[in-house]
């Protein structure tokens, strides 16, 4: 089966406007064992619609087309289509009624009750503009609102059941996800590369925090996937498996393993700025294990707050390790949490010196009896390099939970 989705509009090709629809469409898609093959942005002229509408119907099975169909004098997807497959227009009585009963003053109100005839209407519970589907050749092409909220709840509500009862697949598309932290993607993808079968597709996904695997296969069924993708999830557990969590996010991995070891966690911040706590304070409930954060980031806060020596600082300066511990001994004298961190670095872009360049970042976690002390350079711009101290700040925390152990080179 061959999917489609054409979003309709000026102000996504001209970057005013994100493509939400697209990815919402093609995830739920995917959940439901569907997926999708191409994707394509066009502007809302006729000839542009026409054209790819037209290359769109002869390669694909299922064209999901979204905006287009509001009330303003851009919105001419109708007219377009139905020129397009010679389609007659034609008010449709049901939503005639319907929309003067819900929108009394809409001037635009028999336009918008106007639809391709015997096309298959889908209802639009929070907006005027009704979806609808042409069925042509054994292939259908569902046009949608392009307004995210109209079209997520007109999708899940009318389109999926459609599409799940038009196109019933011999085989579903499942996926299985792999959060990795503190490793390389080069590492990771060497080691991915041999297990990859006809039958299973891996991807990695790397960004500045973690890097997402996905296994992912055909099947009948559910039990039919797992045959088939479980296995290659040991083996990837296996090698990376004190580097592995399955959360969808290390925030949520840190709250699950705090809730339940019923511990305490807070931070000392330079470099990052707040960053930190806001990784942590995202997610809802957070202040049940989170005690707070010191933003230090001027030499004064740190002797004044967190009791960091001024000989310290003097002879090894703000981003040492040996600053870095005693910002870290400082803020678990102030908080008697369970776990600390403390970051000092150079963010960039100045500030570098040929000792301590930008990018080098202080990275100090645990308790008063046990804790880890690192020195690490990050490359990219500053907000990478926060985004990169955060993430591997949060990476050895994960891992020294979990497996009781710290970073490993």
């Amino acid at each position: 089966m061959h999917i489609e989705i054409i979003t309709i509009g000026d102000e996504i090709l001209n970057g005013k406007t994100l493509n939400t629809n697209f990815t919402y469409i093609a995830n739920l898609l995917k959940k439901n064992g569907y997926i999708v093959n191409q994707g394509l942005t066009i502007s809302d002229g006729k000839k542009e619609i026409e054209t790819h509408i037209k290359e769109s119907f002869e390669r694909s099975n299922l064209i999901i087309v979204t905006g287009g169909l509001g009330p303003t004098i851009d919105d001419n997807t109708k007219k377009y289509v139905s020129q397009l497959f010679d389609i007659e227009l034609e008010i449709n009585e049901d939503v005639l009624k319907f929309l003067k009963e819900k929108f009394k003053n809409l001037s635009s109100i028999e336009d918008q009750s106007t639809y391709p005839k015997s096309s298959i209407l889908l209802k639009n519970e929070i907006g005027s503009a009704f979806g609808f589907i042409i069925e042509k050749n054994n292939k259908s092409i569902m046009f949608l609102p392009g307004v995210p909220e109209e079209l997520t709840n007109m999708f899940e509500k009318h389109a999926m059941e459609y599409i799940k009862k038009t196109f019933v697949l011999e085989k579903k598309f499942f996926q299985k996800k792999m959060n990795i932290i503190l490793k390389e993607e080069v590492e990771i993808n060497d080691f991915l590369k041999p297990l990859s079968t006809k039958d299973i597709i891996l991807g990695i996904y790397p960004n500045h925090e973690i890097v997402n695997i996905t296994i992912s296969t055909y099947a009948k069924n559910e039990s039919e996937a797992n045959l088939k993708i479980d296995p290659i999830k040991k083996i990837i557990e296996e090698k990376f498996k004190s580097y592995t969590f399955e959360n969808s996010s290390m925030e949520a991995e840190i709250h699950k393993l705090f809730l339940d070891g019923n511990k305490t966690l807070s931070f000392a911040e330079s470099c990052s700025g707040g960053a930190l706590s806001c990784k942590i304070t995202a997610v809802a409930g957070s202040s049940k294990y989170f005690l707070g954060s010191f933003i230090t980031y001027s030499n004064e806060l740190k002797k004044n707050i967190l009791k960091v020596k001024a000989s310290t600082l003097n002879e090894f300066g703000a981003v040492s390790l040996q600053t870095v511990k005693e910002m870290l001994f400082g803020c678990i004298d102030l908080t008697n949490s369970s776990y600390s961190i403390a970051i000092s670095g150079v963010a960039g872009p100045a500030g570098g010196t040929k000792d301590k360049p930008v990018g080098t970042v202080c990275i100090a976690i645990g308790d008063k009896k046990d804790f880890f002390l690192k020195e690490f350079h990050f490359q990219g711009n500053r907000n990478v390099i926060v985004k990169r101290a955060v993430s591997t700040a949060l990476g050895i925390l994960i891992r020294k939970i979990k497996f009781n152990k710290y970073y490993e080179l």
